[in-house]
């Protein structure tokens, strides 16, 4: 029996195929680009980093051979997310990374409610999914299309 994991990163998406005594059997990794086109924003193309996935996933399936593949795993990024079209799973949105800082805006506005919040105002730093849903400019993403 052997096993499975795919570790899709920040810069990369990296797998390893071990046996069922812990022995790794194959690794490989292939790195994507993040793209900073605005002060404060770190994307990458989700497309890329899915067919990365797929990719590696395939490999460590065929280098397994005959030996059954009894478990697979997948670690993904932090606070990371996109935003897709409900139809086809499309993304309509870039990969944001937990790097991204765009919504350092919406962070101050709910600054005052800090008190109120509690423990629940972590939720509301930049690198947090509630922060960018915030910052996101839901008219010219295409994310209202998307929806419909």
């Amino acid at each position: 029996m052997n096993y499975i994991v795919i570790d899709q990163g920040t810069s990369s998406t990296k797998a390893f195929l071990f046996n069922a005594h812990g022995q790794f059997l194959h690794t490989n990794k292939i790195k994507h680009e993040l793209y900073r086109p605005k002060q404060f924003h770190v994307e990458s193309d989700p497309s890329i980093i899915l067919n990365a996935i797929k990719l590696l996933f395939q490999e460590m399936v065929q280098t397994s051979g005959k030996t059954e593949i009894h478990r697979a795993g997948l670690a993904v990024q932090r606070s990371t997310f996109l935003f897709w079209e409900k139809k086809t799973c499309k993304p309509v949105t870039p990969a944001l990374s937990w790097q991204d800082s765009r919504a350092y805006k919406v962070v101050e506005e709910f600054k005052e409610f800090e008190e109120i919040m509690g423990n629940d105002r972590h939720s509301f730093k930049c690198p947090f999914r509630r922060t960018k849903v915030l910052a996101l400019d839901a008219k010219g993403s295409g994310i209202e299309e998307a929806h419909k």
